[in-house]
């Protein structure tokens, strides 16, 4: 008999991307103790240049890494927002990213749930 694939118990999708958390229940039969434990999986898929097959890749992590991960994002961002903005003062070429910071009270962005495979 094959186990059933565990499905995620939250699963958030944004275009190419999708978070799914995954819950792993363990029951310790001598003592009939049940502990959790969580699970993140994050994903892009995107089809190659000149391809009609998606790709997919994945990282694994605990969920208190989400947070690391979000604010590396926000200052990566920022920084280069920072270095685009310098550019512009000295006159150099101009730069295809927004000018805007983001901050931690951001409002959040619209989610989109669309027909990508994952």
């Amino acid at each position: 008999m094959t186990e059933a694939k565990k499905l995620p118990i939250i699963q958030v999708r944004d275009r190419g991307f999708s978070v799914s958390i995954f819950e792993r229940i363990t029951k310790d039969l001598s003592t009939g103790y049940t502990s959790r434990s969580y699970g993140v999986c994050v994903q892009r898929s995107f089809k190659k240049k000149d391809s009609t097959e998606w790709t997919r890749e994945q990282m694994n992590m605990f969920p208190e890494d989400l947070l690391k991960i979000s604010a590396l994002c926000i200052n990566t961002y920022n920084q280069i927002i920072a270095h685009t903005n310098s550019l512009k003062k000295e006159g150099g070429e101009s730069q295809n990213f927004p000018s805007a910071f983001m901050s931690d009270d951001s409002p959040a962005p619209e989610l989109l749930d669309d027909d990508i495979p994952f």
